[in-house]
C-alpha cells in the first residue's frame, strides 16, 4: 500500500474513533501510528542501500516495486499489537489504545491488499525465514494480477 492510501485509511479510522468517543487524543494517536508505522521501511531501505545520500524518489520506487531482498519491517508486527494491546487493556491509556488501533488498521489493509502470506506480518515468521522477501511475501499474486490484466 502506498502512503497516500494509509494516510486516508488512518484519517478515516481516526475520524470514526473521534465520532464514537469524542476523544481527539485517541483520533490523533490512530492517525499518527497508522502512518508512522511505515517508518520501518526506511530502516530496511538503509540496510540494503547503504549509500550516503538518500533519494526519496528511489526509496519510494524501491518499496512500491518490492525490490528489497530482505524485509524486516520491525513495526509491521502482530506481536507488537499483542504486547501493546495487553498493556492498553491493563492501563487503559488512550495513547496505547490509539497506537494499537492505528497499527491494527494499517496491518489489516496491508494484509488484504499487499502480496502477503497468512503469516507475513508476524515478526517471528519473518525472522525464521531470514527476512528474505521471496520467502515471506506471496509473489504469485503478482503474476496472477498481470495475467488478468
Amino acid at each position: 500500500m502506498d502512503i497516500k492510501t494509509h494516510a486516508i485509511g488512518s484519517a478515516v479510522a481516526g475520524g470514526a474513533a473521534y465520532a464514537l468517543t469524542s476523544s481527539a487524543e485517541l483520533a490523533i494517536w490512530i492517525l499518527v501510528s497508522g502512518i508512522g508505522i511505515d517508518l520501518d521501511h526506511l530502516i530496511d531501505y538503509k540496510l540494503e542501500y547503504r549509500q550516503k545520500s538518500f533519494s526519496p524518489s528511489h526509496f519510494m520506487e524501491t518499496c512500491n516495486a518490492s525490490r528489497l531482498e530482505k524485509t524486516r519491517l520491525f513495526l509491521h508486527s502482530y506481536e507488537i499489537i499483542f504486547i501493546l494491546g495487553a498493556m492498553a487493556y491493563f492501563t487503559r491509556e488512550v495513547w496505547l489504545i490509539g497506537i494499537c488501533a492505528g497499527i491494527g488498521q494499517h496491518l489489516l489493509v496491508d494484509q488484504m491488499f499487499n502480496k502477503t502470506l497468512p503469516l507475513t506480518y508476524f515478526l517471528s515468521f519473518r525472522a525464521k525465514n531470514g527476512y528474505h522477501a521471496r520467502k515471506i511475501f506471496d509473489y504469485s499474486k503478482e503474476s496472477v494480477r498481470q495475467e488478468r490484466g
